[in-house]
């Protein structure tokens, strides 16, 4: 014991004056209408995947801060605001990825559409990606993919949302 109290002692001097943690933005989001191209392009593909329910897509200006927000934090705003705590601010993923995945569901028109919508800095943002998926009964189960898109310098959160069911 005696050989632990100075490594004790000396990892106490390191947590007491170890930097404080980050604190998280409060990052403020105001809902935008969609473009009537966006909507129709959203409402038009939503049946192209068999065995998806559902394709959502929100727009959000960043109000406040000014400036570059974190994505995390942006992130968290846009679940917040949508009360979609099933979700997280997800794993970053790259846009390449993004507009794959959209792929699989048959959902390719999505990203030139979003790119389109936000204009001018339309291919500068980063993507994550959350899900989750239950059992809803025997050998079925459902889904949910969630994409956050931060456009920065446009000062635009787009959400993308996909719901499926199907054996599993």
């Amino acid at each position: 014991m005696k050989r632990l109290a100075p490594a004790i002692a000396a990892l106490a001097c390191v947590l007491a004056f170890a930097a404080p943690a980050q604190a998280q933005q409060v990052v403020q989001l105001q809902e935008k209408a969609l473009s009537t191209r966006l909507a129709s392009t959203v409402t038009t593909i939503q049946p192209q995947c068999w065995y998806c329910t559902a394709l959502t897509v929100t727009a959000f200006d960043i109000v406040a801060p000014s400036g570059t927000v974190s994505h995390n934090d942006a992130a968290w705003a846009a679940i917040d605001y949508l009360g979609a705590q099933q979700y997280d601010a997800g794993t970053a993923i790259s846009q390449a990825t993004f507009a794959s995945r959209l792929a699989n569901w048959n959902y390719e028109e999505l990203p030139p559409e979003i790119r389109t919508y936000v204009g001018t800095y339309g291919t500068n943002y980063t993507v994550s990606e959350s899900y989750w998926g239950y059992m809803s009964a025997p050998d079925y189960c459902n889904y949910g993919h969630f994409y956050m898109l931060i456009f920065n310098q446009a000062r635009k959160v787009l959400t993308v949302e996909v719901s499926s069911e199907h054996e599993c």
